[in-house]
């Protein structure tokens, strides 16, 4: 493989790495997200389960500004997933359990996540230090377009006779005509 093509393969697998690990910081975000909502939730369940029959009614938001009065009676339960999308009524105590397990679930995938994503970030670290080692000792092959424009340069530095009689007698531009005697573009 040529060393040009090497630096290429390098600087892909460290971009498409780099990529990987900003999806698993954005996952790592959303469970830490969906985390923080059922302890919230564990919360408002536990502070209901302990509140007082008699008290007045509280107000449940139910999104966009929209409240709805509620009243503790000695039945009241929740309706939660309790898994493969089975909705089943439980007291209070038993929700809060479900969510509590789901948080703790929900706590071991985001440690699994940081996990791998500190191994990316090692890996990313180890090969752009690979990269950059050889791109250091990276020398570009010259070209034979780019060995001639050397010599071309090389020899435009020492006068010829013949340039002088060239810059005296510019040769007149004659007009291109296309088909049918119509000018062009160039014209």
């Amino acid at each position: 493989m040529q060393p040009s093509n090497d630096l290429q393969q390098k600087a892909r697998l460290i971009e498409v790495n780099r990529q990987r690990l900003e999806q698993l910081q954005n996952q790592i975000s959303q469970l830490e997200t969906i985390q923080k909502e059922h302890m919230d939730i564990g919360v408002s369940l536990k502070a209901l389960s302990l509140k007082d029959k008699k008290s007045k009614p509280s107000l449940l938001p139910i999104g966009a500004g929209v409240h709805l009065p509620f009243s503790s009676t000695d039945k009241d339960g929740v309706m939660i997933d309790i898994g493969g999308g089975l909705i089943a009524e439980k007291p209070y105590s038993e929700a809060v359990v479900i969510l509590q397990k789901r948080v703790t679930d929900i706590g071991i995938v985001i440690n699994q996540l940081f996990d791998e994503a500190k191994t990316m970030e090692q890996r990313i670290a180890k090969m752009a230090g690979s990269f950059n080692e050889a791109a250091a000792n990276f020398t570009p092959p010259l070209t034979p377009a780019i060995k001639s424009n050397e010599d071309t340069s090389e020899s435009a530095n020492q006068p010829h006779p013949s340039d002088d009689k060239k810059e005296k007698s510019p040769k007149p531009q004659k007009r291109r005509k296309g088909f049918g005697g119509e000018l062009t573009l160039d014209d």
